[in-house]
């Protein structure tokens, strides 16, 4: 153990120099000590944040909420959420010995990785945002995804699960410590849109057809099975309205997100029921923390080019519902005209597929929209969204194809109309943000 921690400490002190080594210095120290994680001295209080859309994003939120308690406290909020980083971010701040030197550990965890994660230990408390339909060439349908993640889940953690979506929410089933968050109902009217696709049509505990009384969005919403009478359990804490561009939470606090959505919405509601619940904050603490804080993991940009005011919006390849959420911000932002910029180069750094099947599922239609004046579509894909939008019955002179994301960001100022939204992926997004000037 000894030589493991000495040996990540150092690989991650020397590659921090570059600006990498989140996972590298682990995956060496597990080779030398597999069962690392086992042996050291963690944090008395851990809380794990897995799910398939907004785990970065309330991860943080989580870890600024700790912060709140006065102890000392560590977090992979920026990444590297597999068995590997998590292992670096204790060996990192523990002593030789392996005693991890902080009172309040918040980890981002992979969903399919929690199994071989929490192997080894048991977060106090385990936080699961929702299982949507991400990342199909690497993780197949939600159903195999909670099948996943169930086996990751011990049973001495607390689960903290999205009242709203059948399949989360079923975690709970015969276990006795469970929290529940969620969105009222018709606190987003219309953000349902039966066209797109719904993975949850069967109860996920007796198989027999759901039955819905609202939607929220895609599966999410008032459920009940009348067959074995499982359904939308009662939350702690929601989202129980919208007053201008807030939330408020149970009816009393009224808090700005980055982004005025369902999904940071949600993300709120989960922050804050850890707030309360966990860290035992006052609720005007957990208010006034999370009221208009702006996330620190670029998910969101403004910029200017030559006096065009952007945002820049970072949406996961792979995953519909990050797409959708983006489309969303930038058809309710209040710009009255726009231009939609969608870079679609590299699918993902670590395999290549090139299946863009899942192009299909994103609410593309909502871009059909008056304020919307021009879309421009670059990257090596840029004819596949063309024929993906063509579908969405967006007219051909309001498409600008542009594969070479050097040129279009160049000539972008000349040929933008009113305010430019920008999204793209992980892979490309310094593609497009190492060209133009991002705003402090």
């Amino acid at each position: 153990m000894f030589l493991a921690i000495a040996l990540c400490k150092m690989l991650t002190a020397l590659l921090s120099l570059f600006g990498r080594g989140s996972s590298l210095p682990g995956s060496i120290a597990l080779k030398l000590c597999p069962n690392l994680l086992a042996k050291m001295k963690l944090p008395p209080l851990i809380v794990a944040v897995t799910g398939s859309n907004g785990k970065t994003s309330t991860t943080e939120y989580v870890t600024e909420l700790a912060k709140k308690t006065q102890k000392t406290v560590i977090s992979n909020y920026q990444g590297s959420n597999q068995i590997d980083g998590i292992v670096t971010l204790f060996a990192k701040h523990s002593n030789l010995s392996g005693r991890v030197k902080a009172d309040i550990a918040v980890i981002e965890s992979d969903e399919r990785f929690c199994q071989y994660t929490f192997r080894y230990f048991s977060p106090q408390y385990i936080l699961v945002t929702n299982l949507y339909r991400d990342q199909m060439t690497r993780n197949g349908h939600n159903e195999y995804v909670f099948d996943q993640l169930k086996k990751g889940l011990p049973i001495t953690s607390t689960l903290i699960l999205n009242a709203d979506d059948p399949l989360s929410a079923a975690f709970a089933f015969d276990r006795d410590d469970t929290i529940f968050f969620g969105i009222d109902e018709d606190v987003f009217p219309g953000s349902y849109n039966p066209s797109v696709c719904s993975d949850r049509d069967f109860c996920p505990v007796c198989s027999s057809p759901l039955r819905y009384s609202s939607h929220l969005i895609y599966h999410l919403g008032r459920y009940h099975c009348s067959s074995c009478n499982y359904s939308r359990p009662e939350t702690t804490h929601s989202v129980s309205s919208l007053i201008a561009d807030k939330v408020v939470i149970d009816g009393l606090y009224d808090i700005k997100p980055q982004m005025l959505n369902c999904m940071f919405a949600a993300n709120t509601a989960a922050a804050f029921t850890i707030g309360v619940e966990v860290f035992a904050l006052p609720e005007e603490v957990v208010e006034a923390t999370l009221n208009g804080y702006i996330l620190k993991n670029d998910r969101m940009k403004r910029f200017d080019i030559d006096g065009h005011k952007g945002m820049f919006l970072l949406s996961k390849h792979e995953n519909t519902m990050a797409y959708n959420m983006s489309i969303r911000t930038i058809i309710e932002s209040r710009s009255n005209a726009k231009t939609v910029v969608v870079i679609f180069d590299l699918l993902s750094r670590k395999y290549i597929a090139n299946d863009i099947s899942w192009l299909w599922d994103i609410d593309f239609e909502l871009l059909n929209n008056p304020k919307v004046k021009l879309i421009i579509l670059s990257g090596a894909f840029a004819s596949d969204l063309a024929t993906r939008l063509s579908f969405a019955g967006i007219e051909r002179q309001q498409i600008r194809i542009m594969p070479d994301i050097r040129n279009m960001t160049d000539s972008l100022s000349e040929i933008a109309t009113g305010e430019i939204f920008v999204m793209t992926c992980f892979t490309d997004q310094k593609k497009f943000l190492g060209r133009i000037k991002e705003e402090v």
